[in-house]
């Protein structure tokens, strides 16, 4: 797979993502962690990137 190059193909190649997404889980599932990630970049050579994980007991 290669990264998208304009808009657009970052967009299609979300929507196709999208059903890979899974939004439930099984009852007795004991969640102990959550982590959320995100990278934005600008340029070829300006990019940003952070990772926050919580502990939610």
């Amino acid at each position: 797979m290669e990264w998208p190059r304009t808009v657009d193909d970052a967009v299609a190649l979300q929507e196709r993502l999208r059903t890979q997404v899974i939004t439930t889980s099984a009852p007795d599932l004991r969640r102990h962690t959550v982590a959320g990630l995100d990278v934005g970049y600008r340029t070829k050579d300006t990019v940003a990137g952070v990772c926050v994980v919580l502990s939610i007991e």
